[in-house]
């Protein structure tokens, strides 16, 4: 057992807490939007209309590609973190889909009146929830109460056993990569940080 005095300060990379069957979903607090200039507005508008078209084409992911686009130009848009939230859930990537539906609610897209988007967050979460297995939840929950114990390699263990139910779950990989950066497993903490953001790209490759 290896117990380090403290628990993770602000100073270091906080770990991913919320997981399906933790309780409702709460959206993470997202920073300020940059504004866009009257051009990277413009632009986003076009792409927009870009996508438009793509969809009616039945192209979800050139209208994922597109939308996103638009977004690197106009992060300030709740139209395009709606419409992009829409594709995902389209394509089935649930967890991306909630996200963009809550940058959405963080801009304000709940004022233009598009419909309940608090309750398609909530179905696409129980979605989640159903397609994760439960002793892949409870060994995450393992890991993070004995992280918050310093119980660190106890925790590593653990969210390492939420990998082996659940290898497409990007998050119990970047945990272990916190807490192995946490006990000075640099080497193993950047090859987890790695696989982390390889998983999140596709997720299909880790199973």
């Amino acid at each position: 057992m290896m117990v380090l005095s403290g628990p993770l300060t602000g100073q270091q990379l906080g770990l991913k807490r919320d997981y399906p069957g933790s309780g409702p979903y709460e959206c993470p607090i997202s920073s300020s939007a940059q504004l866009p200039t009257s051009d990277e507005q413009s632009r986003a508008r076009q792409l927009g209309t870009d996508a438009n078209l793509a969809l009616t084409l039945g192209d979800y992911e050139r209208v994922q590609d597109l939308l996103s686009q638009a977004i690197e130009l106009d992060p300030s848009s709740p139209d395009l973190a709606f419409r992009l939230a829409n594709v995902l859930e389209d394509l089935d990537e649930s967890e991306e889909a909630i996200l963009s539906y809550c940058r959405a609610i963080d801009l304000g897209v709940e004022d233009l009146g598009v419909g309940d988007v608090r309750v398609s967050i909530a179905l696409l979460w129980a979605q989640v929830l159903d397609d994760l297995p439960s002793e892949a939840r409870d060994a995450f929950a393992t890991g993070l109460r004995d992280a918050d114990l310093t119980l660190y390699l106890e925790a590593i263990e653990a969210f390492t056993r939420a990998l082996e139910f659940a290898p497409g779950w990007a998050d119990p990989i970047y945990n272990r990569g916190v807490l192995n950066e946490l006990v000075g497993n640099q080497r193993q903490a950047l090859a987890d940080f790695r696989a982390y953001l390889i998983v999140v790209a596709n997720p299909e490759a880790a199973d």
